[in-house]
């Protein structure tokens, strides 16, 4: 018994102690929790200073457990608003068995209803931040002994998050609501930091939801021995964009909406795999900018599916491209942004230039492909003066690539009811393409008038047009997608119309141009040098072969000012700028070769007023047709052409002929053209006017010679009626008569004028010698129609270094007497020739009485009185001188019939003595002489050669005696003046 007590002694007293031991642990199971709570709630609030709340500590220490529950950590400066971060519950257990190999892990980490209230605050800093005690730099270390042995793992079984959320302000903006964003999910399983730990890759799911989108991502990690390799798949569905604005920098958007979907993957391993792939779709986007009424970019749906691009690689596969109701909007009414898209808010200054930096390294190109790529339904938005230019715009492009074979493009551009099809094969690199473009009905005004801010032409200047075109294009390529034979040259061959072209400026009787049909066939048409080439080739020429081209109908009205033709402005201003450094000039290129199989202008007209004469001349020419055949730049060539208009008043003018290096002809007919239109160049240049009916007929042909030509016309003036008397005086002091004299001359039976006009044309220049036309024309109107005896001498006319007598010297009349001398009665049948050959011609005629006619009837009077002498008384009472009487009475009575009826001295002594005593003939007397010797060349004209009276007229005779010999004076002038 006494060998028992002591054993009883000792194991009741260790009982005691196990007892007591375990009384102590289970008061410090008990009270570690709240001890360790106090003590995080010290030690964070004194590390972080601020506030922090713990609500519970559970430990599991049998099982590595840890929890904090109901935590919360305010802001420094706002101890009394919610919490910046806060947690129902965060748990962490720890496998003890795996430390005994240098591995921690984790077998499970639990953090529910996590919330964190993040703000970005106005100086670009984040709240959370300022939880952080601040760093203090610390002395460097020297660096640590590299441990011996096994190093370190670590690894996470699993992680759970639930019932997370996010709130986000950002305090640098003025707009801008908070942003919530849910997790209601976050899973990690079997992650680890270095390789070995786990036989599986870790996984790791985020499931994230914020206004209305989901956000969904599933991470595959591998560790090796080179790194990380992560595999990701990321889905999104209904993402809002009106919150990305905000941070896009400089933009000046007003509003952007849409949502976006994605289902996208993305694979890297180190230094082996960079790969991205998937699809991004977008939906109802609209992008929003102020002063514009409509999104300035608006897409229905975007969707792009890539195959994998490999990012290490370079190279990308697109395999498809989605667009359906996009549509963007150009400002084109002379704002500084075009594109409104692109405008930069108005209170951010531009951004200042970066330093130049490094050019990097040159990359590996990217090789790229586009499998398929569609726009349905999609516009471009011209903003103009008025309501917008919408142009649709369909696309589908198929397997475009940066290298290997071309694609096909298929592109059309709408304007109603116009539209531009472009249909062919493409390569982007080196750029190409080969095909076709149809231009159907385009409207061409209504994109110069959207335009005529961008590019300064006037709205209304172009009024209305009408392109097509069906176009056959080689640049680089051939329609099937092979190469073209012509390198780094365009060439288009095909057909260009334009119709319905009206052109006009503010007043369109001022400036208008017009035209129903231009049709320009394109044979070829070859544009060297415009594609980039592998090697630069010698300059080449421009070539150009065009069909038979048509112009129908057009119209040209004109006005010409003092300063020149009034042509509305079609060009903005230049700006008043510093020229820019002249360029140096180009390479010296071969001129363009230019063949035209045809050229046909079919009812044309031309109008045009002419305000630098009065009145304005208005005119017209109308028809108007124009064909010509065989046109090349290359000589030049035109092998035939002809011209036919009419004038106003139905007048004709018709031009023929060809064009060589060697020479050419030209011959022109006018027929019927009417000069009365033209009466403000002849009253405003000349004291002259033309009547009504006048009209010109020409006929000139033209001799063309290398370095010369000479022209011979045929001018003819058809019932030329000239007014203005002002201008006889000019003309006389020119060409030495009166114009209506010379022009009662130059008419010829017909009543026209016709006049030979030699032009010639060589370096020198060109001379027309006028002055010796008219003149010469004159001379042959006379001296070749009037004979001697009018060939004498009278009013002189100068032409050159000859002088020609245009007058006839008066017809001579018998002494005292209104009879026509044998001699004077054959100038009146030369007189008579001249009227009848010019029925424009008349005559004045003026009776001259000498002193010897005085004398004469003096004679013829004193005749009869001795005469009547006769009776017995008488004689004797004239016994003595009765013989001297009957001689000198039988003398006067042979001078009375036409004899000479002579006397001697004695004879003659005395008769001068009877006459001296007799009174002289009266004035009167002498004038009724000079009249009736006018008025006996009248009969004789009339009666004898048919000349009417209204073509002859009898000038005022004087009655004074004259000079000269007893004659009738012919002056000349226009028949009835």
């Amino acid at each position: 018994m006494a060998s028992r007590w002591p054993a009883a002694r000792v194991f009741v007293s260790r009982r005691r102690r196990w007892i007591v031991l375990l009384g102590v642990l289970v008061v410090l199971r008990a009270a570690l929790p709240e001890v360790v709570r106090r003590v995080l709630v010290s030690q964070l609030s004194q590390r972080l200073r601020t506030r922090v709340d713990v609500g519970d500590v559970d430990l599991a220490l049998h099982r590595g457990g840890v929890a904090l529950e109901d935590v919360a950590l305010y802001a420094p400066d706002a101890p009394g608003e919610p919490p910046v971060i806060a947690w129902k519950r965060f748990a962490v257990e720890l496998r003890y068995l795996p430390l005994l190999w240098k591995t921690v892990q984790l077998r499970d980490i639990e953090l529910e209803g996590p919330h964190v209230a993040l703000d970005r605050l106005a100086s670009g800093d984040l709240n959370l931040r300022r939880l952080l005690p601040p760093s203090e730099p610390s002395p460097a270390a020297p660096p640590a002994p590299q441990p011996s042995g096994r190093a370190w793992k670590t690894g996470i079984d699993r992680f759970v998050l639930r019932g997370g959320g996010v709130r986000f302000r950002d305090l640098t903006l003025g707009e801008g609501a908070p942003l919530d964003v849910a997790l209601p999910d976050v899973t990690v399983r079997d992650v680890a930091l270095q390789p070995g730990l786990y036989g599986d890759p870790g996984v790791a799911r985020v499931y994230v939801k914020s206004e209305g989108g989901v956000l969904r991502i599933e991470c595959r990690l591998w560790v090796l021995d080179q790194g990380f390799a992560v595999a990701t798949h990321l889905k999104a569905l209904r993402i809002p964009l009106h919150r990305a604005r905000l941070y896009i920098p400089g933009i000046g958007w007003s509003e952007l909406a849409g949502e976006l979907d994605a289902s996208i993957d993305h694979a890297i391993a180190p230094a082996t795999r960079n790969e991205l792939g998937g699809m991004v779709r977008l939906r109802n986007v609209a992008v929003r900018v102020p002063d514009v009424p409509q999104a300035a970019l608006a897409v229905e749906r975007l969707a792009v599916r890539v195959e994998p691009i490999d990012l290490a690689a370079h190279r990308a596969r697109v395999a498809a491209v989605d667009v359906a109701g996009a549509s963007v909007v150009v400002d084109l009414q002379g704002g500084a942004d075009v594109l409104p898209l692109l405008r930069r808010r108005s209170t951010e200054a531009p951004p200042a230039e970066a330093a130049p930096e490094t050019p990097p390294s040159e990359a590996a190109p990217w090789r790229w492909t586009v499998d398929a790529l569609d726009l349905a339904d999609s516009k471009v938005t011209l903003l103009q003066e008025g309501s917008p230019l919408d142009v649709g715009i369909t696309a589908s492009v198929r397997r475009l690539a940066s290298q290997g074979d071309p694609g096909r493009v298929d592109l059309k551009l709408s304007v109603p009811p116009g539209s531009v099809a472009v249909v062919g094969a493409a390569r982007a690199i080196p750029p190409a393409f080969g095909g076709t473009v149809r231009i159907e009905q385009l409207p061409v005004q209504d994109l110069v008038r959207a335009a005529h801010a961008a590019v300064g032409v006037s709205p209304g200047l172009l009024q209305a047009a009408t392109l097509g075109a069906d176009l056959a294009v080689e640049a680089g390529l051939s329609p099937d997608g092979g190469d073209s034979a012509r390198t780094g040259a365009v060439a288009v061959k095909g057909n260009v119309t334009l119709d319905g072209v009206q052109l006009q400026g503010p007043d369109p009787g001022v400036f208008a141009v017009a035209w129903r049909h231009l049709g320009v066939p394109i044979d070829a048409l070859e544009l060297p040098g415009v594609l980039p080439a592998a090697a630069p080739a010698a300059p080449a020429a421009i070539h150009v072969a065009l069909g038979d081209v048509r112009l129908e109908e057009p119209s040209v009205q004109a006005t010409r000012a003092a300063d020149g033709l009034v042509i509305p402005p079609i060009g903005r201003a230049a700006d008043e700028r510093a020229a820019p450094p002249t360029a140096p000039p180009p390479a010296a290129t071969p001129a363009p070769d230019v063949s035209v199989a045809s050229f046909v202008l079919a009812r044309g007209r031309i109008g045009l007023v002419d305000q630098t004469v009065k009145p304005f001349f208005t005119g017209e020419i109308k028809p108007l047709d124009i064909e010509a055949h065989g046109i090349r730049s290359e000589g030049p060539v035109l092998d035939r052409f002809t011209l036919s208009a009419t004038t106003p008043q139905k007048g004709k003018i018709d031009v023929t002929g060809s064009l060589h290096p060697e020479g050419g002809k030209v011959q022109v007919n006018g027929k019927d053209v009417a000069l009365t239109p033209y009466n403000p160049y002849v009253s405003t240049f000349s004291p002259y006017s033309l009547g009504r009916g006048s009209s010109l007929s020409v006929r000139t042909g033209v001799a063309f010679g290398k370095g010369k030509y000479d022209t011979k016309t045929a001018l003819t003036l058809q019932r030329l009626s000239v007014k203005g008397a002002a201008g006889d005086t000019v003309f006389k002091e020119h060409f030495g008569i009166p114009l209506s004299l010379a022009l009662a001359l130059l008419r010829d039976p017909g009543g026209n004028i016709k006049l030979d006009i030699p032009v010639a044309v060589d370096q020198s220049g060109t001379t027309i010698a006028l002055g010796t036309v008219i003149a010469g024309a004159l001379r042959s109107a006379i001296v070749g129609a009037v004979t001697s005896p009018l060939k004498a001498v009278g009013i002189v006319v100068g032409s050159g270094d000859k002088e020609v007598a245009l007058e006839p010297p008066p017809i001579g009349m018998e002494l005292g007497r209104a009879a026509v001398t044998p001699d004077g009665q054959k100038q009146v049948a030369q007189l008579a020739a001249l009227l009848g050959g010019r029925p424009g011609l008349g005559v004045e005629l003026v009776g001259v009485v000498v002193a010897t006619d005085a004398r004469w009837l003096q004679e013829q009077d004193l005749r009869a009185e001795l005469e009547a002498r006769t009776g017995v008384v008488n004689a004797l009472r004239g016994l003595p001188e009765r013989n001297a009487r009957r001689r000198i009475t039988q003398a006067l009575a042979d001078r009375a019939a036409g004899k000479p009826g002579d006397l001697d001295r004695d004879d003659r002594a005395r008769l001068d003595e009877w006459l001296a005593a007799r009174p002289p003939i009266a004035k009167d007397r002498l004038g009724a002489l000079a009249r009736a010797r006018a008025e006996a060349v009248v009969t004789l004209l009339r009666e004898r050669h048919g000349i009417p009276a209204t073509r002859v007229t009898v000038g005022e005779a004087a009655g004074e005696p004259r000079e000269g010999t007893p004659s009738v004076l012919i002056a000349f002038g226009g028949a009835g003046e």
